[in-house]
């Protein structure tokens, strides 16, 4: 909508008051304008401060949840009501959320930062029943062992790296993990020849790989349980 009315004559509150220019002329390109059937139901409260804008926002039922850095918390999808709020404990914050919530379940990771330090020794996830604000299951990890992570299509995919001590953290491997139960779903070494290796997507599962050497060429892999799809990027 827009709100500059100008010279405009006034076509109601919720009524599109640009000039035809905008949309084309009579020809327009696409689509005409004409009254707005939609009238705002509710606004989400100001707060003082800007709390930026959420991480992810998930809509399950009549539920509409909103993952911030410090909280989450659900309003009626219709009415703007509020209906919970979850808080990670300890003065965690909150540093990622998934892009969706199938079946239900929103994913969050969270980790406190000590005197302002950016790197978290220990990180956790923590699966959220959106309906409800229920904590249905929480994993707790060291980030170093974690390594990157992506959230969605019901699934958290990691990218654990390799630190030279395999009796303790295993060799570099990328994991899939039930978003719902957070159980593990599948895990695969990393390829030798892939190099550095950080997710880039969880469903489908997409990871960015810039082998070892200087001149190691920088690809896409899209991963399956026992499958792999390779896409060489251009230098």
């Amino acid at each position: 909508m827009h709100e500059d009315a100008g010279t405009y004559e006034d076509a109601g509150p919720y009524e599109d008051r640009a000039p035809e220019s905008v949309w084309g002329g009579t020809k327009g390109p696409w689509w005409r304008r004409g009254p707005a059937s939609a009238p705002r139901l509710w606004k989400y409260p100001r707060e003082k401060g800007s709390p930026g804008a959420p991480l992810s926002t998930w809509a399950v039922g009549g539920t509409l949840a909103m993952a911030r850095s410090d909280r989450v918390e659900a309003y009626g999808l219709t009415t703007g009501d509020p209906l919970w709020t979850w808080q990670p404990p300890d003065g965690e914050v909150l540093a990622h959320a998934s892009a969706d919530a199938p079946d239900g379940v929103g994913v969050v990771l969270h980790h406190c930062h000590a005197d302002g330090d950016g790197d978290a020794e220990h990180v956790r996830l923590t699966g959220l029943d959106v309906g409800s604000g229920r904590v249905l299951w929480s994993s707790e990890q060291r980030a170093d062992a974690l390594g990157s992570v992506a959230l969605g299509g019901g699934l958290i995919v990691t990218a654990r790296p390799g630190h030279g001590d395999e009796d303790r953290d295993g060799p570099p491997a990328l994991r899939t993990i039930d978003a719902r139960t957070g159980a593990l779903l599948w895990e695969r070494p990393v390829p030798e020849r892939w190099g550095h290796v950080s997710v880039v997507r969880a469903h489908p599962v997409v990871v960015s790989t810039v082998g070892p050497g200087e001149d190691a060429p920088r690809r896409l892999v899209v991963v399956g349980g026992e499958t792999e799809r390779e896409i060489e990027l251009p230098r």
